[in-house]
């Protein structure tokens, strides 16, 4: 038998491996090239029985925290194996959990599902959030961009600003809670600070957590002292709130706001004590002005009535020392006759003005009593106790909210203070004003008196047979009575300066009054005023130990969000949706990666190019 040579022996056994491999149905073709599965068609299945479902919201944002791609991973909980369909404004779906294939027309998702859980994703068409996330970086007070901010060296701040998306269901803004972490690799970033966010060791990073609550605007910034800054992306996580609290122990609370309770009715009730007290000062004030203003009114007509009585009496004097000394110095038989016997008229004539004389003085005496009496009462009532710089500067920082009235009781006090004043200076010639008074009208009506009897005498005397018997005896009188007119004139004299004295100064008290008056009624205003807030103050915590546990609870409710229904946030069209949680993250910040250099790749070789290399 002729021998094979080993060459094309073995060249015999290289064809047979090759068309072993390369003819279809064979083992290894089988599994080298495996057939892609057919496409399960809609409804090829019975429709599997409604199910619950979850929902992960994933979000992709730019390191500035724009929103650059979302995407949702639904969970559907399948009682038996068949078709069904969910819902979803979606461009592209993606099975998660087999290879069966998922369909998409329009927004609603169509896959033949096994028993148990089926996972795909969903991209939103649109992608949008319910927060509006807004990240802002500066490096040493300079505002730069993420790609700026790479690899940089300084003082680095990093704000970052949530509010609500108002393009999206507000149930999720509403009622969830965001968290937000910010990692910072320590060998790069030092001296870290994130006022209001929690600070904790993760490794060689430092992790700053910060929570907004729900329904929230959030504000928060981190600073950090970086050396070649770079950071891993920003992570943000949201799900509903619940967090059921028990109330507190507010009982001692309770009993400090009965304290104040009871001091707000105590300071209610004094408060309008004083407002009825502010009322009554006024109306007194007032009263008082008006008597004032009355007998400043009197006293003026008095100073120029006393004027024109000082000058009647002066003539009234002259006019009895002229006939006295006539009549004491004529001699028995050469006094005029005639001129005697007018004198009985004439004496006659000055009785009648002084009897006018003391009727004025009586009535403005009447008129003095009745004004000055409540004017001294009242006058004397004002506290004679000073209030000093300091005590006035305790009140203003004691009750900073009151300056306005405060100010209106320092402008009362002062013109208290300057009224009771002038008043310690007149009292004197008030207090003896009305005896002074009662002696000039006693004074006036005796010279009157006297007047009266000597005309009376002098007539006498001139009519009957002895007239010049009796002219010594008139002489006489008429002397007494001039010396006693003398001593009246005087005192006239004294009383008419005392007068106009009385009234210069009465021009001030009166002005004082005037200005009691109209501050008792401000005084009195303002007082009401602070009555009626006091009243409301009272009325607003006369329940307040009550109303306690109410608050805290309802504060406490705001926070359990265990009632709250979810909804999808893929679509409206998906019931039975028990869960929905979002989890977000920013770009890194660093440097661009250089380069590497690309080697050219050798060519693949063929499995023929294989084969004849056995034979090389």
């Amino acid at each position: 038998m002729k021998k094979i040579p080993k060459i094309f022996a073995m060249a015999v056994t290289a064809t047979a491996v090759l068309l072993f491999v390369l003819l279809p149905g064979s083992a290894f073709s089988q599994t080298a090239a495996p057939t892609e599965p057919a496409a399960s068609s809609p409804g090829s299945r019975a429709a599997a029985a409604s199910a619950s479902r979850e929902e992960v919201v994933y979000a992709n944002l730019s390191p500035d925290g724009g929103v650059k791609e979302v995407y949702v991973v639904s969970v559907l909980h399948n009682g038996d194996a068949g078709t069904v369909n969910d819902y979803g404004d979606y461009a592209a779906v993606k099975n998660l959990t087999d290879t069966a294939h998922v369909t998409l027309q329009g927004d609603q998702v169509t896959a033949d599902v096994p028993k148990g859980d089926f996972y795909y994703q969903g991209t939103l068409l649109r992608p949008e959030l319910p927060w509006s996330i807004d990240v802002s970086f500066t490096l040493d007070g300079a505002e730069l961009t993420p790609d700026e901010l790479a690899g940089k060296s300084g003082h680095v701040a990093i704000n970052i600003r949530t509010i609500q998306n108002p393009n999206t269901d507000p149930l999720f803004f509403d009622n969830y809670l965001l968290q937000i972490s910010v990692t910072l690799d320590t060998s790069k970033c030092a001296n870290i600070t994130a006022p209001g966010g929690l600070v904790a060791n993760a490794g060689i990073n430092k992790l700053v957590t910060y929570t907004v609550m729900p329904g929230k605007a959030g504000d928060m910034t981190v600073e950090t002292d970086a050396a070649d800054f770079s950071m891993n992306g920003i992570e943000l996580s949201a799900v509903p709130l619940s967090m059921r609290l028990d109330p507190p122990d507010t009982s001692a609370m309770k009993a400090d706001l009965q304290k104040l309770t009871d001091a707000v009715a105590e300071l209610n009730d004094g408060l309008a004590q004083l407002e009825n007290g502010s009322l009554e000062l006024k109306n007194g004030a007032g009263d008082l002005s008006g008597g004032s203003s009355s007998f400043a009114a009197g006293l003026r007509d008095l100073t120029g009535s006393a004027a024109g009585l000082y000058g009647g009496s002066a003539q009234i004097k002259e006019a009895l020392n002229t006939i006295a000394g006539s009549m004491n110095g004529a001699p028995g038989g050469s006094l005029d006759l005639s001129g005697l016997m007018r004198l009985p008229d004439g004496l006659l004539q000055l009785a009648a003005g002084l009897d006018g004389v003391s009727s004025g003085l009586m009535e403005l005496n009447a008129g003095f009593t009745a004004s000055y009496a409540p004017l001294k009462a009242a006058l004397l009532e004002i506290p004679g106790t000073a209030i000093s710089d300091a005590e006035w500067a305790r009140l203003y920082q004691n009750n900073p909210g009151d300056k306005d009235l405060l100010d209106q009781l320092a402008a009362y006090y002062a013109s208290a203070v300057k009224t009771k004043a002038v008043f310690e200076n007149v009292q004197p010639l008030f207090d003896t004003m009305e005896s002074s008074l009662n002696q000039l009208s006693a004074s006036a009506g005796q010279i009157s008196g006297a007047l009266k009897e000597t005309a009376a005498q002098i007539k006498a005397a001139l009519e009957g047979s002895e007239a010049f018997a009796q002219l010594s005896q008139l002489s006489s009188g008429l002397v007494a009575l001039s010396e006693q007119y003398g001593e009246f004139h005087e005192g006239l004299m004294l009383f008419t300066g005392g007068v106009s004295e009385l009234n210069k100064n009465y021009g001030s008290l009166n002005a004082g009054l005037s200005g009691l008056r109209d501050g008792a009624a401000e005084l009195s205003g303002g007082l009401g005023k602070a009555a009626d807030g006091v009243s409301e103050l009272h009325d607003g915590v006369s329940d307040l130990p009550q109303k306690t546990d109410e608050e805290i609870q309802k504060l406490l409710d705001e926070y359990d969000k265990s009632d709250i229904k979810p909804v999808s946030f893929a679509s409206p069209k998906n019931i039975n949706t028990t869960a929905v949680q979002f989890v977000m993250k920013t770009d890194k910040i660093e440097l661009p990666e250089a380069p590497e250099t690309i080697q050219e790749a050798a060519p693949s070789k063929t499995i023929l190019d294989r084969f004849l290399d056995l034979f090389r």
